[in-house]
């Protein structure tokens, strides 16, 4: 709060600080903001809008539609609205400067996020790692360990700095 500000319009302001001039915008539901809209026109950005410019087909969410073009998902994961940003970015960036020379499997792996529910093992032990960082993404992060069955011990370690609600972040897993 102290960097970005108390309310949505303050902290959509400041994160549009990342609009560079002439360059498109993808915005998600929660970036469309007259704060936001207002620093990308004063960039001339042209902006692309969820809902607008690029949705999911219908509620099965197997297909998207891009400029009145559908295409099928490509990338699968638990970020539906962060999957087709990704899958329009994608699309965006093909349509600016042509098709990408890879597989299917290479784009994927360009528009995945690690550290946002990667798991993986490593010596017979599974890991998550995930940069949840407030209350609301700990509360999404523990409802998604316990989707994928927890067995065993399970133990985290977390890092912020000081100023951050410890015990809000921490709430979700203790019980």
């Amino acid at each position: 709060c102290d960097w970005l500000g108390t309310d949505r319009e303050s902290i959509g302001k400041e994160k549009a600080g990342i609009c560079r001039p002439n360059i498109p915008m993808l915005l998600g539901p929660e970036a469309i903001l007259s704060s936001v809209l207002e620093v990308a026109a004063s960039m001339n950005a042209t902006i692309y809008q969820v809902g607008r410019d690029f949705n999911w087909k219908d509620d099965l969410k197997e297909e998207w539609v891009w400029q009145d073009q559908i295409l099928s998902r490509s990338i699968q994961s638990v970020f539906e609205t962060s999957d087709l940003l990704a899958m329009a970015a994608v699309a965006l960036f093909c349509s600016q400067f042509g098709p990408m020379d890879a597989d299917q499997d290479s784009k994927t792996q360009i528009v995945q996020l690690p550290g946002r529910f990667w798991c993986f093992e490593e010596k017979g032990v599974r890991h998550i790692l995930d940069v949840a960082h407030n209350p609301h993404g700990t509360k999404w992060l523990s409802q998604k360990v316990l989707e994928k069955g927890k067995t065993g011990q399970l133990l985290g370690v977390w890092s912020s700095f000081k100023d951050k609600d410890l015990q809000g972040i921490v709430a979700p897993f203790v019980g």
